[in-house]
């Protein structure tokens, strides 16, 4: 049976953060409320990266090679030839057991004028254990569209998302071969001068590694002269590093730590009352959950090494694909 184009709108609906839900009914940001506390607040560890997991990747391009004929690719449902119309549709979809998650192993897609597939929406396999190992992933860890969504990869299908480093999202090799597919399935112009594309990509999983996350992916592309499919150049081979490191996965959402916890962070009761408050809002940034930490001390003559013990363990929760406002993490242990 052939499967439909995906068509995805793409659009995020934005939230505006507003100041006068904060605690105390504060609005707006306000100046710290001295030198020290300025410098408490700023200094390491509270605006600490995450730097307890190397992030190195190996990526590299196969070397270029003449566009060849190739057997049967895309090798699915269209095979044979193209589909009738326009759009972007999965020729091939395999999955695999990756230590208990049902992930995607194989994905071969054609295209041809693809409706842009939006930005992730939804939590691949894997992306959980991220969040509980490392709180704060912005910058760090993506939701990797398989089938880039200028191509028609939707964002909403976790068929079509898998973690990885930013440094793989953003590997030369890779963006050139997206590139050069988007170029051959879309014509400015003149839609009607596109080629009918295909984008292959092979995903493998290392038993070791943490449940639906790769450990390398390569990928090629192609098109269709008319009479068959056509390779395009050399394939892209991704890899990355085992993320588990073998300590405890420490980060829960903030709306899990209770005051008694915060006590026991170092806070005295009333600052853990004030800090619940503050940890059960949202922000637009890092920045801004500083800045009403920093108000709640001068309006409350608070400070002491217990509160600051807490703060250092908090992190807003910021995404690299959907606007704010967010909450914050807390490194439990």
């Amino acid at each position: 049976m052939q499967m439909q184009p995906v068509n995805q709108s793409g659009s995020e609906k934005k939230t505006t953060h507003a100041s006068a839900q904060k605690v105390g009914g504060k609005e707006g940001t306000v100046a710290f409320a001295s030198a020290a506390m300025q410098r408490k607040m700023t200094e390491p560890p509270l605006a600490e990266k995450l730097t307890d997991y190397n992030e190195t990747a190996e990526t590299h391009t196969k070397p270029f090679t003449p566009a060849t004929p190739v057997q049967r690719v895309p090798g699915g449902q269209f095979a044979d030839d193209p589909p009738n119309a326009d759009g972007m549709y999965w020729d091939t979809v395999t999955r695999t057991n990756h230590n208990g998650s049902n992930v995607p192993e194989e994905i071969t897609a054609v295209m041809r004028n693809p409706d842009y597939g939006g930005v992730p929406s939804v939590d691949p396999p894997g992306w959980a254990w991220l969040k509980t190992k490392f709180g704060k992933l912005k910058g760090t860890w993506v939701r990797f569209h398989i089938i880039n969504a200028e191509l028609g990869g939707p964002g909403n299908d976790t068929d079509n998302l898998v973690p990885t480093l930013h440094a793989l999202n953003h590997n030369g090799g890779w963006r050139t071969l997206e590139d050069n597919a988007k170029d051959s399935a879309t014509d400015e112009d003149d839609a009607n001068d596109s080629t009918w594309t295909y984008v292959e990509v092979d995903l493998d999983y290392d038993d070791g590694y943490p449940a639906g996350i790769p450990s390398t992916i390569d990928a090629k592309w192609g098109y269709d002269d008319g009479n068959d499919w056509v390779q395009s150049g050399g394939n892209v081979h991704l890899a990355q590093n085992d993320p588990d490191d073998g300590d405890n996965n420490n980060y829960l959402p903030a709306a899990q730590i209770t005051q008694g916890r915060l006590q026991e962070f170092g806070c005295s009761l009333f600052e853990a009352q004030v800090l619940k408050g503050l940890i059960d809002d949202q922000y637009d940034d890092q920045d801004e959950f500083e800045q009403y930490a920093a108000q709640e001390e001068a309006d409350d003559r608070i400070g002491s090494d217990g509160w600051y013990a807490a703060l250092n363990r908090m992190y807003v929760d910021e995404d690299d694909d959907i606007d704010g406002p967010y909450g914050l993490v807390v490194r439990n242990s």
